[in-house]
């Protein structure tokens, strides 16, 4: 039964970046992959563990 509720949210996020993700990241246009990066970026930062100072 767990696994249900952990499987549709990485199913969601799987969907997210295949369909608007990487067509961004395959663009000709420099804008659409630059946009594409800081999305990524935004994405990695706020699943990584925050770094102690």
């Amino acid at each position: 039964m767990n696994l249900h509720l952990t499987a549709v949210p990485a199913l969601l996020a799987l969907a997210l970046f295949a369909a608007v993700l990487l067509p961004a990241v395959w663009s000709r246009e420099p804008a659409r992959r630059r946009a594409a990066e800081r999305v990524v970026r935004i994405l990695v930062d706020a699943f990584r563990p925050a770094r102690r100072r």
